[in-house]
């Protein structure tokens, strides 16, 4: 990884390797995180615990989705993982933004503070 990033051939070399295993490699994983983290560092977040819900959801997407980069399509996986994360950050956006000025609350989360105070 230079300058704490990640390459083409790298990428791709990890992607390889878990379709080998027929599962993600923790080298994989690693790569998929950091580039997501890079992706979405320019985005705004409501609170720290919204930002850490869409960077899991995104994750649980582009892990999902990890198996059907198609090599013989394309070689830069790169490209194709970049695309697949910022899809997934807008379907997490989407999932957890309050829709016009809405507040979710749950019952569970009443019921707490109730038998707290």
């Amino acid at each position: 990884m230079k300058n704490n990033y990640i390459d083409n051939r790298e990428l791709l070399a990890h992607i390889r390797e878990s379709r080998a295993q027929s599962m993600l490699t923790d080298g994989a994983v690693k790569c998929l995180e950091l580039m997501i983290n890079r992706i979405a560092r320019p985005l705004v977040y409501k609170s720290s615990e919204f930002k850490k819900d869409i960077l899991a959801h995104a994750l649980m997407i582009v892990v999902e989705r990890w198996a059907f980069f198609d090599e013989v399509k394309s070689p830069n996986a790169f490209a194709y993982y970049t695309r697949v994360i910022k899809n997934a950050l807008a379907a997490s956006f989407k999932k957890y933004s309050n829709k016009k000025g809405t507040i979710h609350i749950s019952i569970e989360a009443l019921l707490n503070n109730e038998n707290t105070g």
